[in-house]
Parts: structure tokens; sequence; C-alpha cells
């Protein structure tokens, strides 16, 4: 059985001894390693286990016991057909209320008397030869007898047996078909009358065949009177016939109206269907007479099936058809009696089960004629289901529970208190090696037990007896065949009292614990060894629950709280120290089973006893039962007093060392908190630097040393050192006492101070090299602005110095042709003019810059009209655009908008 939401029934089994065990928790010793507590606590899980598995195992053989009985003796008492258990020799072992009634005696007075004394002398052949079917042919066989009774009225009834699977007995059903059978007698006897009314009618007719042959011949002779007055006579004899016909036939259906009445009221009667059957020569079948029961049986009227059958045919389940209509075959070609049982399926999916039990005969015609009568046996077939089942799982049942005693090693007992005699399972004398004869008196068993635990088991067994115990329950020692001693655990409990309260019957089981005992006596020794080897170890070492209560400590751990284990177990810190130590120690004890793994720290701690401090390195270790759960906290606590003065010792000389390098130290240095940031030390150097103290410096943040402007950046770079970046801040800005800033190189790390990790920060001042610095670094920009302005300059010149030469030189060379004309000279020349003058009016302003740039002329800036400098360029450079056909435009903006201006030169043909 495994759901989260299914569990096995060992599963189960376990939480609940796991339950069991926290609301009954065992004392252990804390010196115990884990694999011992582990071993501990599956033991005690497992001994809960085998008494709760011995408590079901008693419950469950006794419910299972009882519900199998109670079912079956109400199943077996109270249905409402009979029911015998019938030996060999037909002798009643076992019957029913109804069984008993039917044999009108009382149920014990039938018990071992023979079932044939109650058979008539007429069926008890048909009787004895059902017996010996059911015994040899071991199938169900079925007969009818009939069964005397003290009224001398024949009771009929109908027998179904079968063998038991040991053919030591049978199992029979008996069901009185008395009813069944007075309503065919007397339809047999309304058949008889009916038939010989019929005889007598065709005797009638007979003799009236005769007086009209009679009559005729008394005509013929008086024919010869007058043909009238035969005609006459003749008249009158046939309207005589037919006089005496109608009356007759009026007689007739009078007579069969009242036997089909008596009938009918007979059929009503009975607990199923009366019927005639037919089957025709052509296959055609129909039921000539049906009883109103036929609405129960088949769910139609008899008028429905009178002609025609088809409608209760249709209603034969599909599975038994083919076997119904074989056997209606059969028994109409052999004129066997027609037995069946068969199911009917009706339109609402409900099934019933039907036995039909019809004598045939044959008719003149060829047909087939049944007289028969069908009864409705779902409730019987049930009940029997029911009894069988109950019997399967009654079986079933007893195979489990003697699996299961057979795997636990366990044994039921029950004993006669009055005489003391003992009757008891195999299995018990098997696990003392004894036969199982041996065994019959309770002082059989009381010998053998070991006279150590005889008054012990004595008394539990009287004080269960008295009432002062509520149950029988005792371990003890029993002697085996072998020579050697088993433990046995025993438990009872009275089950029959007499009407003044006194124990008559008690039953129990009985459970072989030697090798329980046996690994208790293993643990008992491995506990006194542990335990010794605990309290022999020089370490304090407790153990506590969840809660914070002690469960267990050593010698040790006594002399810390002043107090014997037994005073300390089932209380807490705060009973033993004062409250502030209290607080620490819990803290520690919840750090560490919140972490889920030991815990290390060290602690200073004060012993009761005789007042001296020790350090102590303790380690404190949750503890886990099997299931993973957390039960506790472990404490161990290991005095390293002596270990930590040697430490202390060397310390101190190797402080001694570094503090004269501290001092001595040309760079400044200076040891903060890594979390307030607060200086804690700083060497003379670093005073010096600063303009501090060192007094002054413990009370200033490493903020005070540092312009509010540089500090992130200067934490950001210590923070990188922190996470292990190989990085030397560089050019980092310091503040003096005076406000003055300058440069230090700062190379930081971390250092370990009583116990404590800290950071230690060397400086050096590069104020000198950050000067030098920053003059080359100036040298250096100047010198490439010179060498950009000098490349920017003499391309320039290239430029502005070209267009003009271009000019002169152009204008020159057209001035030396002959053809040109005086008009064309002066343009020419004025050309050349413009452009001599260009030249040396860039030349002068080139100069101008030249000397400017090596500063020659010292220059003053002055206030500039931009609009009018911007409006004269537009009217100067004017003309020129014009004669070059160009569009020079100068745009100034509005007053409210951001000033800008643009000069837009546009080429446009004019």
């Amino acid at each position: 059985m495994k759901n989260s939401h299914d569990k096995s029934e060992a599963e189960i089994l376990r939480q609940k001894a796991e339950e069991a065990l926290k609301m009954n928790p065992i004392n252990l010793s804390p010196h115990y390693d884990a694999d011992m507590l582990k071993l501990i606590h599956e033991l005690e899980v497992h001994q809960f286990e085998l008494e709760m598995q011995n408590e079901e195992l008693l419950m469950a053989k006794e419910d299972a016991a009882k519900v199998a009985t109670d079912k079956y003796a109400e199943l077996y008492d109270f249905a409402p057909t009979g029911y015998f258990t019938l030996s060999t020799e037909g002798k009643i072992l076992e019957l029913n209320l109804s069984a008993s009634q039917m044999l009108g005696k009382e149920r014990a007075h039938l018990i071992n008397s023979r079932i044939g004394f109650f058979v008539s002398d007429e069926t008890r052949p048909i009787f004895n030869s059902f017996l010996d079917k059911v015994f040899n042919n071991k199938v169900k066989t079925y007969c009818e007898v009939a069964l005397t009774s003290a009224s001398n009225i024949p009771i009929y009834v109908y027998l179904a047996g079968v063998a038991a699977e040991n053919s030591e007995h049978c199992l029979v059903n008996i069901v009185d078909i008395t009813e069944r059978k007075l309503a065919e007698q007397d339809l047999i006897i309304a058949n008889k009358e009916l038939l010989f009314q019929n005889e007598e009618k065709a005797k009638r007719a007979a003799e009236l065949t005769i007086a009209n042959e009679e009559l005729l011949f008394q005509n013929e002779e008086k024919a010869k009177r007058a043909a009238e007055l035969i005609i006459a006579n003749k008249e009158i004899v046939i309207q005589t016939e037919l006089n005496i016909a109608n009356a007759e036939k009026v007689k007739l259906a009078a007579l069969h109206q009242e036997a089909l009445h008596r009938l009918e009221k007979i059929a009503s009667r009975l607990p199923g269907m009366v019927y005639q059957f037919r089957l025709n020569p052509d296959g055609k079948y129909c039921f000539p007479f049906a009883s109103k029961a036929i609405n129960e049986i088949y769910r139609v009227t008899s008028d429905e099936a009178i002609e025609d059958a088809s409608s209760v045919f249709a209603k034969i389940h599909s599975d038994d058809y083919a076997g119904f209509v074989a056997s209606m075959r059969a028994s109409a070609q052999n004129l066997t009696p027609w037995q069946e049982e068969y199911r009917v399926k009706f339109d609402d999916g409900t099934i019933r089960s039907l036995y039909c039990n019809a004598v045939p005969q044959r008719e003149k015609d060829g047909s087939a004629l049944w007289h028969g009568f069908i009864t409705d046996i779902t409730d019987r077939l049930a009940a029997e289901q029911a009894v069988r089942q109950a019997d399967e799982a009654l079986r079933e049942n007893n195979l489990k529970i003697d699996i299961a005693m057979n795997v636990a090693k366990m044994a039921w007992w029950e004993m006669d208190i009055t005489t003391g005699n003992v009757s008891c399972d195999k299995r018990k004398a098997d696990m003392l090696g004894y036969p199982h004869e041996m065994f019959n008196h309770y002082q059989d068993f009381v010998n053998l037990v070991h006279p150590e635990d005889y008054e012990k088991a004595m008394d539990a067994m009287r004080g269960h007896f008295t009432g002062v115990f509520d149950k029988y329950e005792v371990e003890y020692r029993i002697l085996t065949s072998s020579g050697e001693y088993k433990w046995f655990y025993d438990i009872g409990s009275i089950v029959n009292k007499d009407s003044d309260g006194k124990p008559l019957y008690i039953r129990g089981m009985v459970l072989d614990i030697s090798e329980r005992k046996i690994t208790e006596e293993a643990l008992q020794k491995s506990e006194t060894l542990v335990h010794t080897l605990i309290h022999s170890i020089p370490d304090l070492i407790c153990m506590k629950d969840t809660k914070g209560l002690y469960i267990s400590c050593n010698t040790m751990f006594e002399r810390f709280l002043g107090a014997k284990e037994a005073e300390i177990v089932g209380k807490t810190d705060y009973d033993f120290v004062n409250k502030q130590l209290a607080d620490f120690l819990h803290k520690q004890d919840e750090d560490a089973m919140a972490a889920g793994k030991p815990t290390s720290m060290e602690e200073w701690i004060t012993f009761a006893d005789d007042g001296h401090n020790a350090c102590l390195e303790t380690i404190k270790a949750p503890i886990y039962d099997s299931h993973g759960t957390l039960i506790g906290v472990l404490g161990i606590g290991r005095d390293i007093t002596e270990l930590r003065k040697a430490e202390k010792e060397k310390l101190d000389v190797s402080e001694s060392r570094y503090r004269s390098i501290f001092q001595g130290s040309t760079d400044g240095i200076i040891i903060a908190d890594p979390e307030t940031k607060m200086i804690m030390f700083a060497n003379p150097a670093q005073c010096q630097m600063l303009g501090y103290t060192e007094d002054e410096l413990k009370k200033m943040s490493i903020s005070a040393i540092h312009p509010e402007i540089s500090y992130a950046q200067t934490l950001n770079e210590f923070e990188k050192q922190a996470r292990g970046q190989k990085n030397i801040p560089d050019n980092i800005q310091c503040l003096k006492k005076n406000g003055e800033i300058f440069y230090v190189d700062i190379t930081s790390g971390f250092i370990d101070l009583n116990g404590k990790r800290q950071v230690v920060g060397f400086f050096r001042d590069i104020t000198k090299r950050k000067q030098s610095e920053d003059e080359l670094r100036e040298a250096l920009v100047k010198a490439e602005s010179g060498n950009r302005l000098k490349t920017a300059f003499m391309q320039n010149i290239s430029h502005e110095v070209r267009t003009p030469l271009n000019g002169i030189l152009g204008f020159g060379s057209l001035l030396a042709e002959p053809d040109l004309t005086e008009e064309d000279k002066q343009q020419f020349i004025a050309l050349l003019q413009a452009s001599s003058n260009r030249l040396v009016n860039t030349i002068t302003d080139y100069m101008d810059i030249s000397l400017i740039l090596s500063e020659n002329i010292k220059t003053s800036p002055n206030s500039v009209n931009l609009m009018k400098a911007l409006t004269e360029i537009k009217n100067k450079y004017q003309k020129l655009a014009d004669i070059k056909k160009l569009t020079f435009n100068l745009i100034i903006p509005e007053e409210n908008e951001d000033f800008a201006f643009r000069l837009i030169l546009n080429y446009s043909e004019k």
C-alpha cells in the first residue's frame, strides 16, 4: 500500500512506533556516539513495533473470528431456507433454524440424528441415491423427497447438496415445496376430473348417436306415412340434439371455470409461478395456463403469453438462452423432468435467477405439454454466495494470521481456569522443541519455567484473576528440550466469567523474545562501557533537547554547573547560571540547530565547583533521529586555556617586534575597523603627514582624512582590494588638519588583531612627484598644441598665399600680351594690384599671429559689437560676391531667440 497522497503497512507501523516512543521518551546517556544512539533508537522503535504487532494480531484474530462467526451465524440461522451439514452416514452435524422448523423439533435434539428417519418410506430410496451421488460424484446434486412430521402430514422438500472439500461431510440446502406439490396434485386432480367429464361427454354423444340412428330407422319405417311428418320429426330431433349439446357445453364450461378458479387460488398462495407450457410440432410455444405470478417472474401478463411465449423468452439472459432451449428440447424429446437454473434480464438492467421444475407429457398432435413450477432463487443464490465468501474470507484471514504468527514466532493458548486444562498452538510446543501432545495442563508449562521467574509469572496470573491487573502480562524464561532457556513474552486476558464474576476462561498469546533479550543484554553492556568512557573524558559533554532541557552530561560538566547529573537532567541553563550567560548559551544552541551542522566557538567560563576560569573551544552539533528529525543538540567543550596562554606569549613577542617596525616606518600606516571605518592605530609618520596626533586620529573616521568629493572613489578602491582584486590605489587625495589637500598612493590589506579582522593601509606622500608629473604633463600639452598650430598655420599659409599669388602671376603674364586694349590692361592692372594687396595683408596677419604666439606682442581682450562687425564684413564682400555672381546674405535672429547667425552664400546666375 503505497499517496501522497499511499503508505505501506510497515511504514504505518513504523510511524506509530515513532509516535509512541515520543510519548514515552527514553533517557539516553549523552556519551553515546551517533551510531550507538541510532542503534538504541532503532531497538526501542523495534520493541514498540513488536508490542503493537502483538496487540494488533490479538485484536485482529479476535475481531476476525468474531466478525466471521457472527456473520456466518446470522446468515446461517436466519436464512429463509433450511441448511444441513450431513456426514457420510447421513447424520445431522449442523442445521439452521429453518431446517429444524421443517423437521418439527428443536435444533439441539436433532444433532447427530439421521436425517433418513425423517424421510418418508416412499421417497427414502430417492434420498439415499441423492446422498450417494453427492459424496461419490462430488458435484451439485438435486432431488425432491417427502418428510414425515408429528401431524402425519407429509412435507415436500427440494434438496440441493454438494460435498465439502475434505469429503467428510456435505452441505445440503432444503426448500419447502409442499404448497407447490399440493398445487400440482390439485392440478392433476382437476385435469383428471376434466378428462373424466370429457369421457362422459363422449359416452353421451355416442349414446345420442345410437339414439339418433334408431330414431332415423323408425323415421325411415314411417316414411311411407308422410313426408311432412318425417321432416318434422327430423327438425324435432335436430333441435333436441342442439339443446342437449348446448346444455352439456354450459355444464362443461362451468366445471372448467371452477377448476381454473381453484387452480388460480392455489397458485396464488405459492411463492412462485404455476404454469402449463406447450411446445407445438411447428416449433411455436405458448403458456396455456400461467398463474398471476408470471407478472413478478417475467414482468408480462398471462394474457400476453397464452398464445405466444416469445415475450417471455425475450427476457432470458443471452448467456443462458442456448442452455435453456437445449434442456427444454431434451426434456420434450425424452419426456424427462425439465429442471433448469437460468437468469432473466429486464429492460432496466435487473437480473434475476430462476429455477424451473416441470413434468412433460406427449399430446395426440405430437405437442409436448409441461406442467410445472418456476420460483425466483436470486436471494437463495446470494445467500449461498455470501456464505461461500464468508468462508473464504475466514480461511484467508486465518492464513494471514498463521503466516504473521510464524514470522513473529508467536503462538496462541487458552486455559479452562476451573480445571487447569489448556489447549495451545502447535507452534508453542515447536518453539520449545517438545511434542504437542506433552502439554494438556497448565502445570505442564509451569514445571518448565525458570525458578527465578516462577513467582513473577504466578503473581502476574493471580493479579489478573483477582482484578489487580487488567491483563495477564509477563516475561519469563522457560526450559527447552535442548536444555537451554528461552525468553517468552506471555500476554492474555479473561474471556468468560460466571454470573458471580468469577473467571472461567482465559486466552492469550506467547512470543519468543530470546533474540530481543540477547540484544538488550548486549546493549546494556555497551551502554555501561560507553557511559564509563564518556564520564572519564576530560572534556565537558552535555546533550539537550530542542527546548533546551538537559538530557544528560558527564562528570566534567557536573563540575562546571556544580551539580550532579540527576539534578541537571530535565532543567535548563537558566536554573544554574545568570540570565546573561544563559541567554548566550541558548543562542549558541539555536544557532547550531539552525545551521544544521557542527559549529565551533571559543568562550571563557567559570567552574562552579572551585571558581577557576577556563577557555573552552566548544563544538555544538545538532542531533537527528533515524528519520532525520531534529531531536536536540550535543555540546563538547575542550579546555584550551594553556594553549591560549602559550599563543599569547608568542603574540606578545611578535607584537613587540612588529610595533618597532610600525613606529619606525617612513610611510604612514593606519589600522581601521572595516565595519565602522574608525581609525584604531596610526604610526608617527602618518600623524606627521596629516598633522594630527595619534589620540586625535583614534577619534576620527577614515572619511575625515579624505575630501568628500573623492571619498567615494577611495572607498571603492579599498573594496576592490578586499575582494582580492590586485590594484594599488594611486593619486588618492588626502586632507590635512589645516585643510590642505595632498596626494598619496595607498596599499591596503587585512590583519587579525585580538581575534578580529582589521584593515591596514600604507600611505606614501606623492605630492612632489605629482607636481613634477603635472608640470611635465603641461609642457607636453603645450608642445603638442604648438605642433598642431604650426601644422594648421602652414596649411593656412599654403592656401591663403597661393590664391593671391596665382592672381599676380596670371594677370602679370596677361599684361605681356601685345594685342591687349588699354581697357583690358587697366582692368588686369587693377586685379593685379588687388591680389598684391591681399597677399601683403595676409603676410602681415600671419606675422602678427606669429608675434602673438611667440609672446613678442601682448594682447588684451576688448568688447566688440558683433552685429556691426558682421554688417561691415557683409558690405566689404558684397561687391566681390556680386562680381562673382554669388548671393551673399546675412541673417540676424530675433532678439528673443538665442544668439546665432548664418552667412549664407549661394551661387546664382545674374
